[in-house]
């Protein structure tokens, strides 16, 4: 069977531990075998971040990546040092993965997606998933679910596949008519969850189109990903709240740890590597593959701690993301799962006061600047208290595992 990118994630879901071994390995062969090429292309992409920031006068790479949505690099370096200092969670998680799928060898990267806890697979109709994905949002309010309700009823959405469409989902908008999403509904849990995102990004459009001048009319990328992860992470505790059997809800808290990995520590990873990288070639390192691999391979090792095993696929799995060629952009996925995290926590613990300093945010667009948007709902991104609030939810997630089990 030949490996394409769609059956690599398929596979390595897999519980079978070979198959998930064999692709991981077939996948990164012409990485490998194409490693002078790959670290010669990213040293040109952040050599010209360098020439771009010192023609302009900035300090660093860093700073002048940052500065157009006036965020501090202190931010960044907050966001690296705080998690660096709380990995415990991580690995705990790591331990737990080791025990469950018997993993007597230790864990490696082709262990992190298979499923620790199987549900039955079910089939939800359309009407099903709207329904879940409005009874997940009630903490926000009657005004923001019938908004769904709009959506789900007004036609927003390109629900089912057809030919010559695109694969995925996306979420678009602009003055004059509603949001657009498309989707491509196939009736499983995982369509539920992204159906759920695109509206958070659907709903922020429509709250900021509706209550700000054009000019104000978008937010920035900072910011876009908070509504939506948001939206996910509402819907996750209700279904956890709600699960039918003992193996339904550690299913669910299976998938929701595995966000927690994937979406927090594993982006913050590789924004310490984009960071360590750049600060190489500023202070005249070459960036030759070797020295990659030993950067990335260290960087992994640190995070994930002494029960994993970095391979040297591993340690070249750098050179397949291509998000290191968007300047400083994958930290901003940890920024915004944090931030949605944190919002999410407070509208559970106050109330109705969180919940209207959230909507107010969905309201915001580019009112004012990224950071100042979070602080006036609720969010303070250069301190540590929504890191270590993140941190902190991830580990009572595994304390419900391991009453479960």
């Amino acid at each position: 069977m030949r490996l394409t990118n769609a059956l690599y994630g398929k596979f390595q879901q897999s519980p079978d531990r070979r198959v998930r071994k064999e692709s991981y390995l077939a996948l990164h062969k012409p990485y490998l075998a194409h490693k002078n090429m790959l670290a010669s292309s990213y040293s040109a992409i952040v050599k010209s971040h360098i020439f771009s920031a010192r023609a302009r006068n900035y300090p660093s790479t860093l700073h002048a990546a940052l500065d157009a949505n006036n965020i501090p690099v202190e931010v960044y370096h907050n966001l690296i040092k705080t998690t660096r200092e709380n990995t415990g969670p991580l690995q705990r998680y790591l331990r737990l993965r080791k025990k469950i799928l018997n993993l007597t060898d230790g864990v490696f990267d082709y262990d992190l997606r298979a499923p620790l806890f199987s549900m039955e697979q079910k089939h939800y109709s359309w009407q099903q998933a709207t329904q879940m994905v409005m009874e997940g949002a009630r903490l926000l309010g009657e005004d923001y679910v019938q908004q769904l309700k709009q959506g789900f009823e007004k036609r927003w959405i390109d629900v089912y596949e057809n030919k010559g469409k695109r694969s995925g989902a996306y979420s678009s908008g602009t003055y004059g008519v509603h949001p657009y999403v498309l989707m491509n509904y196939n009736g499983t849990l995982n369509d539920i969850f992204t159906l759920t995102h695109e509206m958070g990004h659907a709903l922020h459009t429509w709250y900021t189109i509706n209550n700000q001048p054009i000019v104000y009319g978008d937010y920035p990328i900072f910011l876009a990903e908070v509504a939506s992860t948001a939206n996910e992470a509402l819907l996750e505790k209700h279904l956890i709240d709600n699960a039918a059997d003992k193996q339904e809800k550690l299913a669910l808290l299976n998938t929701t740890l595995d966000g927690f990995n994937s979406t927090f520590y594993r982006q913050i990873l590789f924004a310490e590597f984009e960071w360590r990288s750049h600060e190489l070639v500023e202070k005249g390192e070459a960036l030759t593959p070797d020295r990659l691999n030993e950067l990335f391979g260290a960087i992994y090792q640190d995070y994930y701690g002494g029960e994993f095993t970095v391979l040297d696929e591993t340690k070249a799995l750098w050179s397949r993301v291509p998000h290191f060629y968007y300047n400083y952009y994958v930290f901003q996925y940890s920024t915004s799962f944090v931030a949605s995290a944190a919002l999410v926590s407070k509208i559970i613990e106050e109330g109705q006061p969180a919940r209207e300093r959230y909507l107010d945010f969905l309201k915001s667009g580019r009112s004012r600047y990224a950071m100042d948007t979070l602080k006036r709902a609720g969010v303070d991104m250069s301190s540590s208290e929504p890191v270590l609030r993140t941190i902190k939810r991830m580990g009572s997630l595994l304390d419900q595992v391991e009453e479960l089990l």
